[in-house]
């Protein structure tokens, strides 16, 4: 079996190190396939008898291992290979934690306020589960509010959606859209600031090239709902 492609890797820059002269070694780094990324599988070497061609989807982690020259006044560092790993068990939501965020922005990719709601949802840094920033609806009116980021479903199979939330009174809920429909939601329990306490964990089908909307809903009562490490996982 021998193969070829196009593979059009791109690199979340929020994220690359800075290289220093500290002493890096493997650095790991998450990216995404571009959507016109394909492979193709071929019987013979010449690549004449081809027996397959794919289109890849997803994202997943380049794994850098650097080679380093010691000198003076300064060290370099050379790439001497480049790894790459994506598939299951990679987050496909964008921006999980909200750390990439100045509070109280939000946007794409990543997390969109929904403007069907009466008032606007905010990454903030007053609750979060872990890091610094959480995502939140809070409301001292009688107003809903809601978040949402949407995905392409890369593959066909069962999604595994988990979120981490809390809120101060009843009425919120976690869940998720596939191609309009609600496929799965879970209330979330009012337990208090910053108590998150255990995930809440929901599974569905989903087909390649759904699109799949993950949301947090926070009702026309005044209070809060908050949210933050939220990840979805392809089938494994």
């Amino acid at each position: 079996m021998f193969f070829a492609g196009e593979l059009g890797f791109h690199a979340n820059a929020t994220v690359m190190p800075d290289f220093d002269g500290n002493s890096w070694r493997n650095v790991t780094v998450p990216f995404n396939l571009s959507t016109d990324s394909f492979l193709t599988g071929y019987a013979d070497v010449l690549q004449t008898q081809q027996l397959f061609r794919i289109q890849l989807l997803g994202r997943g982690t380049a794994t850098l291992q650097l080679q380093q020259t010691l000198g003076q006044p300064l060290s370099t560092y050379t790439f001497s290979s480049i790894s790459y790993t994506f598939g299951p068990g990679v987050n496909l939501l964008e921006k999980p934690g909200f750390e990439e965020y100045i509070p109280p922005a939000l946007g794409v990719p990543g997390w969109v306020s929904d403007p069907m709601r009466q008032t606007p949802a905010k990454s903030e840094s007053n609750q979060p589960h872990t890091g610094a920033n959480n995502g939140a609806c809070f409301t001292p009116d009688a107003l809903d509010c809601g978040i949402y980021q949407e995905v392409t479903a890369p593959s066909t199979g069962t999604y595994l959606l988990t979120f981490y939330a809390t809120a101060d009174r009843d009425g919120g809920l976690v869940g998720a859209h596939v191609n309009g429909v609600q496929a799965v939601s879970s209330p979330v329990a009012p337990r208090g600031f910053r108590n998150y306490g255990g995930a809440y964990t929901m599974t569905f089908p989903a087909t390649a090239g759904d699109t799949i909307r993950v949301w947090m809903f926070s009702p026309a009562i005044p209070g809060y709902v908050v949210v933050d490490d939220v990840s979805l996982i392809g089938p494994q």
